[in-house]
């Protein structure tokens, strides 16, 4: 008796012919609906690696590179043709020229920091926003959100133009779930939001290179944006040019010559401003920087680091010849129009590549490489989701013969695996490659948005600036050791004072030249986690008592719990013990019984239950007590010592040992120093 109507494989044909024939369908009609789709897919992920960092940071991202496009900004806003009294003085201590080579490029790398302003049109965009009311910090992370969203827009719609709305959609989740060494797409900064622009002009250009309208016109728009963005436009703006040349139809008519005249025309006012204006500085000096060996150790550095730049592409197609066959592949198959495009972009752009191997750089090896790696990247995620598309719209077919040749006896079933189940066999390797590149993707993103989240979190306090000057506002020469505190005081009004930046060597602040320092600026040891240290029960905090106090110690806690403090002497027995509870609200100051404190001694804090963090540790004399928004939070020149263990996710960081010694960390000497302000990742002290 038959259970089935009729054999397995007949059955199971009709039902692949079935299935053939609603995809066929859906992709004639909801390729748009897909590569929708996949584009929200992309900018959901750009969203969410840079809005969760926006919401739950002070500082942004990266605080050195933030901070100094954010000192453009504010150059843009105070002082557009940098005159003021801080910048002057700048100015004359950065354009010195030292014996030592090293120091040498040390100064003239913090003169660009400083006066280098390659990224005019993103800081007019900044400084427009801040005067709408946005804070420099705010301008800043609306522009890194609205980049990743540029970013991920472009990448759609280039990847749409050369491989369609179906295998674009694929590329596109393909490339979101890439992690690119060096900035990428994780690191939304000017350069790669340049690079988020020209994607979406490449992409206009082929997709409508054919009806030009409009297009012309706002890629002229776009081309004008990508120049002033940033100072790597300029070689996408050339490649635009040479891009609209090669692809529209000819003859050229009114419209092409129009853009390919203004086009180089503001390709020449670009190259030109820089040396027509003088300020602000918009030419980059080509200073080459010392490094270790000769020019052939350094390109083969870059040749050493070049395949750990490439490996998260290969992973879809299980390694680097597999990357090679898919583009090879795509450009045999691809129509004849979008393979001309295809094989353009990719000749152009892995050039590049292959040139920029020959940069010299003496900190990271193939920086420039993996920076332009990103578009060629995109472009093989494009060949990949074409060949991949391509076997699954012919492997259905060829299931069903295979499954009719079963049907029709076992010679001829053989012999059509062997001849037709090929490209099957290739689908389902290429899907085991695509998948294990999602999952390794997904990981990496979400790891990066925690570790983004958690990097150099700092702590900043507008207000703080009002320690710089005197009762009568009036402010004396200002030393800073550390460029990023300078900056986030140049934001908030303090261009007006006069400086000294002192990048390296120790300083005798009682020589001639530091004898209107009334004011010095450090780099806050306690920097991680917005200054708040985690008494973690496997960590905790060790504090080394160097003499007798001055007064009453109070620690300032925050969260919900139970605390337990020891004194250790140095044979490691205990002197004294306690516990005391935290209740859970705002951060308060604790007082702790120091009836038991010596000098040479040890105290161990740990949490017993909950999770308790510290922010400050101060020693008030008798009677007194630490207000609650009290500027200093630290014991300096309390002869105490501090260790704990930062605890940021995915980044191992030594154990931080910090004596509280402002001058230590000022690194300067002759004169005594008082800590005004202490909340904020810069330290404020006066001279006296």
């Amino acid at each position: 008796m038959r259970v089935w109507p009729m054999n397995l494989p007949v059955l199971v044909g009709k039902l692949l012919r079935f299935a053939s024939g609603v995809l066929r369908t859906i992709e004639a009609q909801s390729g748009n609906r897909f590569f929708a789709i996949c584009l929200g897919f992309f900018v959901a992920v750009e969203v969410f690696v840079t809005l969760g960092p926006a919401l739950h940071r002070v500082v942004p991202v990266e605080p050195d590179d933030a901070l100094t496009y954010l000192l453009r900004t504010a150059q843009m806003v105070e002082c557009p043709r940098q005159g003021c009294v801080a910048l002057e003085d700048l100015r004359v201590q950065l354009s010195a020229v030292m014996d030592d080579p090293q120091l040498t490029a040390t100064v003239q790398e913090a003169y660009w920091h400083v006066f280098l302003n390659h990224v005019p049109g993103y800081s007019l965009t900044a400084a427009v926003l801040k005067t709408l009311g946005l804070s420099f910090f705010q301008s800043y992370n609306l522009l890194t959100i609205l980049g990743g969203i540029v970013i991920a827009v472009g990448a759609a719609i280039w990847a749409r133009a050369l491989v369609g709305a179906w295998a674009g959609g694929i590329a596109v989740v393909l490339f979101a779930l890439t992690y690119f060494v060096g900035h990428g797409l994780i690191w939304i900064v000017p350069s790669n939001m340049t690079l988020g622009m020209a994607m979406l002009a490449f992409g206009l250009l082929v997709e409508r290179r054919e009806q030009r309208g409009m297009i012309p016109f706002f890629l002229l728009v776009l081309m004008a944006a990508i120049l002033s963005w940033h100072s790597i436009g300029r070689f996408y703006a050339i490649a635009l040019l040479l891009s609209y040349a090669a692809l529209v139809r000819r003859p050229y008519v009114r419209v092409d010559w129009i853009f390919l005249t203004v086009g180089v025309g503001l390709v020449g006012v670009a190259e030109a401003l820089p040396y027509i204006i003088e300020r602000p500085l918009l030419r980059m000096p080509i200073v080459p920087l010392p490094f270790e060996g000769t020019a052939l150790d350094a390109v083969l550095a870059n040749v050493r680091e070049m395949p750990r730049i490439i490996a998260r592409s290969a992973i879809a197609t299980l390694g680097y010849g597999g990357l090679v066959a898919v583009v090879v592949i795509a450009a045999l198959t691809l129509p004849r129009w979008r393979r001309w495009s295809f094989l353009l972009f990719l000749a152009g752009f892995g050039g590049l590549c292959a040139a920029s191997l020959l940069h010299l750089s003496p900190r990271i090896p193939a920086e420039i490489f993996a920076r332009v790696w990103v578009p060629v990247a995109l472009l093989l995620s494009c060949a990949l989701a074409w060949v991949l598309l391509s076997l699954a719209r012919v492997s259905v077919p060829w299931m069903e013969t295979c499954l009719a040749a079963g049907a029709a006896g076992p010679e001829k079933r053989g012999d059509s695996i062997l001849r037709e189940g090929l490209p099957l066999l290739l689908l389902l390797g290429m899907l085991c490659g695509v998948v294990l590149h999602v999952i390794v993707g997904a990981y990496a993103v979400v790891r990066a948005e925690r570790m983004v989240s958690a990097r150099n979190d700092f702590a900043y306090f507008p207000d703080s600036v009002t320690q710089l000057r005197d009762s009568d506002g009036s402010c004396g020469r200002i030393f800073y050791s550390r460029k990023e505190v300078m900056f986030a005081h140049f934001l908030d009004g303090a261009m007006d004072c006069r400086v000294y930046w002192n990048p390296s060597g120790k300083r005798d602040l009682t020589g001639s030249g530091f004898a209107d320092v009334r004011r010095v600026a450090f780099f806050n040891p306690i920097h991680h986690n917005q200054g708040w240290v985690d008494l973690a029960p496997s960590s905790g905090v060790v504090v080394n008592i160097e003499r007798s106090p001055t007064g009453s110690p109070y620690l300032l806690l925050r969260g919900r719990g139970e605390v337990e403090w020891k004194l250790v002497d140095a044979e490691k027995h205990t002197v004294a013990n306690g516990r005391f509870a935290v209740q859970e609200g705002p951060a308060t100051w604790h007082p702790w019984d120091a009836s038991a404190w010596r000098p040479q001694l040890r105290l161990t804090l740990t949490t017993l239950a909950g999770r308790i963090e510290m922010g400050g540790f101060r020693i008030v004399g008798p009677a007194a007590v630490p207000a609650d928004h009290s500027p200093v939070r630290w014991p300096w020149g309390e002869g105490v010592r501090m260790k704990y263990f930062p605890r940021v996710p995915h980044q191992e960081i030594p154990a931080a040992d910090i004596a509280f010694d402002a001058a230590l960390w000022a690194n300067v000497s002759g004169r005594p120093l008082r800590v005004l302000d202490d909340r904020g990742f810069g330290v404020i002290a006066t001279v006296q």
